[in-house]
């Protein structure tokens, strides 16, 4: 492992994780350097959400930031050549009226 540097111009915690890896490539892609990151886990994670997420990108609510997110994410992912729409499959238990509103919502 590489010594930990005394400063750095920017550091990110939580690398490990797909927050922090998209924002060290956003800012590398920008042309930023001198970055630092750190995780409690390894890099890539085994923990947290992004170690339990089902890989699905879909929009999962309203709000302009989330869809806009979601679909910059597809967008990404495609254009690294790391991503296919296979489609998915949402469940609703029988009686769970809320839940099936919720998915006829979107």
């Amino acid at each position: 492992m590489a010594e930990f540097p005394k400063k750095a111009r920017v550091v990110i915690v939580g690398l490990g994780g797909i927050v922090g890896a998209s924002i060290a490539h956003h800012l590398i892609e920008r042309g930023w350097d001198d970055i630092v990151g750190i995780d409690k886990s390894g890099i890539p994670t085994d923990i947290g959400s992004t170690a339990h997420a089902s890989d699905f990108c879909y929009t999962t609510s309203h709000d302009f930031l989330s869809c806009w997110t979601t679909l910059y994410s597809i967008d990404f992912y495609e254009k690294m050549g790391h991503y296919a729409r296979i489609g998915g499959l949402e469940v609703a238990r029988v009686g769970d009226d809320s839940r099936m509103e919720e998915i006829k919502r979107k």
